[in-house]
């Protein structure tokens, strides 16, 4: 199991693919992340696909007003650094 929360960090340094737009860097990141889930043999879990097409359906109006209203630099460096302190809290974990 470590080895693929291993996958998973370092999947999240790929958001910033050069010359694509950010959306399409995410949809191109996340799309590519779907096929290596299942070609390691993940599978898919059907039981909380309701529940989390309900939050997505929700958080959508916020993401995108949010998305809208903050300048692109800003919020760049904000989701550079979450993603690194969340992929530096993923390897110790996986360390310790």
């Amino acid at each position: 199991m470590a080895a693929r929360h291993g996958l998973g960090v370092l999947a999240a340094f790929n958001k910033g693919l050069p010359g694509f737009r950010s959306r399409s860097s995410v949809a191109i990141a996340s799309l590519a992340e779907s096929f290596t889930c299942l070609a390691l043999g993940g599978g898919i879990d059907w039981k909380p696909a309701p529940v989390l097409v309900v939050g997505a359906v929700l958080s959508a109006p916020v993401a995108a007003w949010t998305v809208k209203r903050l300048r692109v630099d800003k919020f760049t460096t904000v989701v550079g650094a979450a993603t690194a302190v969340l992929g530096a809290l993923t390897i110790y974990k996986a360390l310790m």
